[in-house]
């Protein structure tokens, strides 16, 4: 009598999806609140003596929220919400002309100016189509500019590389 080998295959997937989904939900558990960390030429801090403006989840949400619906060099066109990066900036008293952009995978930015926040208004995006950003994810925070409403001027490798993701921390220049 032969028997199937299908009832095994599939509880050996059952099985593995089962710790997948639990390996998942504990590395998420032990991520550091998402929040975000704004040092150099600036006038506000949350901690003086470390001269850091530290904006938490909770500060974060009670900002305005918007939404830029594109496309970015990682994602077809999605509708990405959060906090404009003007307004972070004004809420640091940032005095510089530019700013870099760390990423908890290590990545830095080239030097991204404020004028091109002035004219694009690029949102830190917290979530895209409403699901929340987390670090597999492009987030805590990802940089969105409005790229399909700017093709032309924003559909190059400088610019390209001002879409960081995975934001960590800002410095202002």
């Amino acid at each position: 009598m032969q028997t199937s080998s299908k009832p095994i295959v599939t509880a050996a997937v059952a099985v593995f999806a089962v710790i997948v989904a639990s390996l998942l939900q504990v590395a998420d558990a032990k991520l550091p609140e998402a929040g975000l960390d704004i040092t150099g030429k600036i006038t506000k801090y949350t901690d003086a003596e470390r001269k850091t403006y530290h904006l938490s989840e909770a500060d974060i949400a009670a900002m305005p929220q918007y939404v830029i619906t594109t496309s970015t060099p990682w994602t077809s066109r999605a509708k990405f919400a959060g906090i404009r990066i003007e307004d972070v900036l004004a809420k640091v008293g940032a005095t510089g002309t530019s700013f870099r952009i760390t990423g908890y995978d290590g990545f830095i930015s080239s030097d991204i100016p404020f004028s091109d926040v002035e004219k694009y208004h690029p949102i830190f995006a917290t979530s895209m189509n409403g699901v929340k950003l987390k670090i597999r994810n492009f987030g805590p925070f990802f940089i969105v500019y409005p790229r399909d409403g700017y093709y032309e001027e924003l559909n190059n490798s400088k610019m390209e590389a001002s879409f960081a993701r995975q934001v960590k921390s800002l410095e202002v220049n």
